[in-house]
């Protein structure tokens, strides 16, 4: 189950999943631990003694690196249907097997991860799936001044009852919305790392294909081909400014339901900034202007300021705090509304307290500008998060977490506030 994502980088890594094995390979599970259980699983976890860091992998005799990776979650999710009222609560048990092959012959790499993720909820069976993802990435360099990276991605993934396409009305399915998504994807740089100039262009498709509820779910199906090209000027060893010039054209396959397609093109004019003054501190900035085109007239445009932020600060080696922060728009999950202009702050502060302790603090503001159409909104969500990993041995860490998640609107229906609580295990070979 996706408890709640953002967009953000880190949002994603601590936001956990649930799902459960269908027919294809039942896996029921018929009685869930009382919620002292679980606390007390927690504190008993942590409280283990530590031996080692965890390895990376084992290498073959062909320098191959295999890292197989299992993920085991046991939580608590006081509203996991996202519901104004009449909240609905369920303890949840997740398990998520993964596996790593990468090969860097020094000046290729190449990468596959293959991945499967399930769960299921105390509550209601009807939301167990099982979803899986492969990954291919190959990174090339034919001489000092030309690099390729090729990337491809698969992904039979899922959308909780209460969000995407089903939010204010997880009651309008019986079980979560699943789809199909396919990317792929072309860098090339031109130019001397050590240089004063260089030239990257990318480009890359994208499809997205529901498969279930199709009554409801076929107006959200589409494609969309990006290109794109940035020019970066050297300024020091380990800092550039660069101009980014893209292109994103949407394709759906279907008519939405107020009568009109949403097919459009979104451009992008970014100027920015990156740095790596030290191993203090390091980032990433550029602001420009986006404009976003529908091909169909009575669809409102949109052309107004675009930023991406990223910053880390280190003041001590064991310590660092980030920020995040984006403002774009983009296509909604709603017919009622033409685009979103999505703004995000994602804060978050990460801190070894000791040789096998880590923790990570963070704080999430979006807030969604809904534009166009009939229902014309902003809404509001606010996540706090807290987590607590305990590295056991060379194969075990175990991962705890807290999540307080409320999201205000106008619209009541898609009001909701939820609180989280779980348990990770990860083990590695």
């Amino acid at each position: 189950m996706t408890v709640w994502s953002t967009g953000s980088k880190r949002g994603s890594q601590i936001v956990l999943a649930y799902s459960q094995f269908c027919s294809k390979g039942e896996m029921i599970v018929t009685e869930f631990l009382p919620l002292s259980l679980v606390l007390s699983l927690i504190l008993c976890g942590l409280s283990l003694s530590a031996v080692a860091a965890p390895s990376r992998g084992y290498v073959n005799d062909s320098g191959v690196l295999i890292e197989p990776t299992v993920n085991i979650g046991l939580g608590f999710d006081d509203n996991f249907l996202n519901q104004y009222k009449g909240e609905t609560s369920s303890y949840f048990f997740t398990l998520a097997p993964s596996v790593l092959l990468s090969l860097d012959s020094g000046v290729n790499q190449y990468e596959a991860r293959m991945g499967l993720a399930s769960g299921v909820f105390e509550a209601s069976h009807l939301d167990r799936y099982l979803k899986s993802n492969l990954n291919l990435q190959g990174h090339f360099a034919p001489n000092s001044h030309t690099r390729w990276r090729l990337s491809g991605d698969f992904q039979q993934a899922v959308e909780q009852r209460g969000t995407g396409i089903t939010i204010g009305r997880p009651r309008s399915v019986s079980s979560p919305v699943e789809y199909n998504e396919l990317t792929g994807g072309a860098n090339y740089e031109y130019g001397a790392l050590s240089g004063h100039a260089r030239l990257a262009l990318a480009i890359s498709y994208y499809n997205r294909r529901y498969t279930n509820f199709k009554a409801l779910t076929e107006i959200r199906d589409h494609d969309s081909l990006f290109v794109g090209s940035t020019a970066y000027y050297s300024v020091s060893p380990k800092s550039d400014a660069f101009f980014k010039l893209n292109q994103n054209t949407i394709r759906y396959s279907t008519v939405d339901t107020d009568g009109f397609f949403r097919d459009s093109h979104d451009i992008r004019a970014l100027l920015g900034f990156q740095w790596e003054v030290s191993a203090v501190t390091a980032g990433r900035a550029e602001f420009g202007y986006q404009l976003k085109n529908f091909y169909n007239s009575s669809r409102d445009d949109f052309s107004g300021a675009s930023w991406e932020l990223e910053l880390d600060w280190r003041p001590l080696s064991y310590s660092r705090l980030s920020l995040v922060s984006s403002r774009m728009a983009k296509d909604p999950n709603i017919s009622s509304a033409d685009y979103l202009n999505e703004t995000l702050v994602d804060v978050s502060w990460e801190h070894e307290w000791a040789e096998y302790y880590i923790s990570s603090v963070g704080f999430i503001f979006s807030d969604k500008e809904y534009i166009g159409g009939t229902n014309e909104r902003t809404d509001s969500i606010r996540v706090f998060d807290f987590s607590l990993k305990r590295v056991l041995s060379r194969w075990v860490a175990v991962s705890t977490y807290v999540q307080f998640i409320n999201k205000k609107s106008p619209i009541t229906a898609v009001v909701f506030n939820k609180n989280v609580v779980g348990v990770n295990a990860i083990v590695s070979m």
